[in-house]
């Protein structure tokens, strides 16, 4: 589309024991903003707790716009961003997972997981020949 303007977007999710990641955004917005890549008005810069508040925000970016840069501020654990990491709602929706299965007398499923994990955006890893 010819008439996109170029955005960046900066999400930052909960720091915990590292801090608030807010300083991270923060200073990336002021140096997008020294080296003249973006106006004020052409950066966002949002809290994302959750999964959904995550891609909701994406999704709400009018189409007019085009995010030239995405920089999200978080954990990292394995395969995926912890946007809610040692954030209340996350907690408990994981304890409640783990407590229920453990109730039943099993392991918890690895969609029980994906389904409490609300706080964590997470990516699978497929091994094979690449395309």
């Amino acid at each position: 589309m010819a008439n996109e303007e170029e955005v960046a977007v900066i999400l930052y999710g909960f720091g915990a024991d590292l801090g608030d990641f807010r300083l991270f955004a923060d200073d990336l917005f002021a140096e997008l903003l020294r080296q003249k890549k973006f106006t004020r008005s052409h950066v966002m810069i949002k809290e994302t707790l959750s999964r959904a508040a995550f891609f909701d925000t994406l999704a709400s970016i009018p189409s007019v716009f085009k995010i030239k840069e995405l920089h999200v501020f978080s954990h990292s654990i394995g395969g995926g961003l912890y946007v809610g990491y040692h954030e209340r709602a996350a907690n408990m929706a994981r304890d409640a997972a783990a407590r229920h299965a453990e109730k039943m007398h099993r392991n918890i499923a690895y969609d029980e997981v994906l389904n409490a994990e609300i706080g964590g955006i997470l990516a699978t890893i497929s091994f094979g020949t690449p395309c």
